[in-house]
């Protein structure tokens, strides 16, 4: 057997350090049976999730799963990835299209995190074909990720796809289904979610990217990350029921929502951010994010049990908004001129131009008051370049003269 793991013994994750922790070792050349280690790899992800989970249930602490470049397809399991324990499972954070999990099973997701200390970094979660039509006996959650806990860093989650043929699902994500944890420095692109609909809007939420459903005491995180491309859709298109279809994001409680990007949303609702105000969980917050180039059937950002855009919950806070009504005056306009190069896919705020720069929130608000947790942006580099925060995913600093010393 080669020898495959040069580029990603290296890969360590920066979480908690635990007294006792368990390594594996997986790569397209390896074998079930063998031992897991470095020089003798396993194949499958799902075999070291369970040697993981042994490991754990004898005594170590936690334990961590490096994957080798690779497609690894689940599309033949009979299950998905269930991270019950502090597993994490880590390809290249540096460069995650290298280290692909495929998922398209019409009959399940591709990964569920529910432990606090379970986590993905550095990996690519896809789909390429074909929709998952869940059990029509609850909530179908996400396409690819349902994410009860943990942490996904440094990924991509990209071509979920959710199809209800019976009306009785609800608060479908075509990517993600999250009700906790933190998504920091990811790309989730290109989820699409169908449902069909009656009267009773509420239980018929179509989101082409990500639902979010925080609790009293419990506030998921999504940080410094792309949200593109997402596609909600349903039968019903009436002023009830649209806000419940939405293209990139759905907000239903208790959330933080910081320096995302939020582009490219289509459906037959909001194309954007729809937030469901819920009374008695209200503490959602949406700071320092770009919703730019959203359409639907209504551009407006949310609606709530008493009103379309007028933001008396103060949800939006220093975000930058396109094709919608300013929600209040902290907020600005944005177009494609704001960006480097919109069109060519480039997102980065124009270099020393753009309404972007310096028009977040401060350095110090941040972490403090808004409860991000990385100090970098989602192409690596620091996010305290100015004096506040850029708005948006990345953080372009103003650049003077540049003197290079060998």
């Amino acid at each position: 057997m080669k020898k495959t793991t040069s580029c990603f013994v290296a890969a360590l994750l920066s979480s908690a350090v635990f007294a006792n922790t368990a390594t594996y070792y997986v790569a397209m050349d390896g074998d079930d049976s063998a031992a897991g280690t470095a020089d003798a790899p396993l194949l499958s992800v799902l075999t070291a999730v369970t040697r993981a989970n042994e490991s754990i249930d004898g005594g170590d602490d936690s334990a961590t799963i490096h994957v080798a470049p690779g497609t690894y397809d689940l599309t033949s399991e009979e299950s998905h990835i269930s991270l019950t324990n502090a597993v994490a499972i880590v390809g290249n954070p540096d460069n995650p299209a290298q280290v692909v999990i495929l998922n398209n099973s019409t009959s399940h997701r591709a990964v569920n995190l529910k432990h606090a200390s379970s986590a993905l970094k550095g990996l690519t979660i896809k789909r390429t074909s074909g929709t998952w039509d869940p059990d029509p006996s609850g909530w179908s959650g996400g396409g690819l990720v349902h994410m009860g806990n943990g942490i996904i860093e440094d990924c991509v989650i990209q071509g979920g796809s959710l199809g209800s043929s019976n009306s009785t699902i609800s608060q479908q994500g075509g990517n993600v289904y999250m009700v906790g944890g933190i998504i920091r420095r990811c790309k989730i692109l290109d989820g699409k979610a169908t449902t069909k609909n009656n009267s009773s809007y509420r239980n018929k939420v179509a989101v082409g990217n990500i639902v979010v459903q925080g609790t009293t005491g419990v506030i998921p995180v999504i940080e410094n990350s792309l949200i593109s491309s997402g596609s909600g859709f349903g039968s019903v298109s009436t002023d009830a029921n649209c806000r419940a279809k939405a293209g990139n994001l759905y907000l239903n409680g208790s959330c933080r929502i910081v320096n995302c990007t939020i582009i490219n949303g289509s459906g037959n609702g909001v194309g954007g951010v729809s937030i469901y105000y819920n009374s008695d969980y209200a503490d959602c917050k949406v700071v320092n994010c770009v919703m730019y180039n959203n359409g639907g059937s209504t551009t407006r950002l949310y609606k709530d049990w008493g009103s379309d855009n007028a933001d008396s919950k103060g949800f939006f806070v220093n975000c930058a908004i396109g094709n919608a009504t300013k929600p209040n005056n902290t907020c600005i306009g944005v177009d494609a001129a704001a960006f480097e190069n919109f069109s060519g896919g480039d997102f980065r705020p124009l270099k020393d131009a753009s309404s972007l720069i310096d028009a977040g929130t401060s350095r110090g608000d941040y972490k403090s008051v808004y409860g991000a947790t990385s100090d970098t942006d989602l192409a690596g580099g620091s996010r305290f370049g100015g004096r506040n925060l850029d708005i948006g995913c990345y953080e372009r600093v103003k650049y003077g003269l540049i003197i290079t010393v060998q």
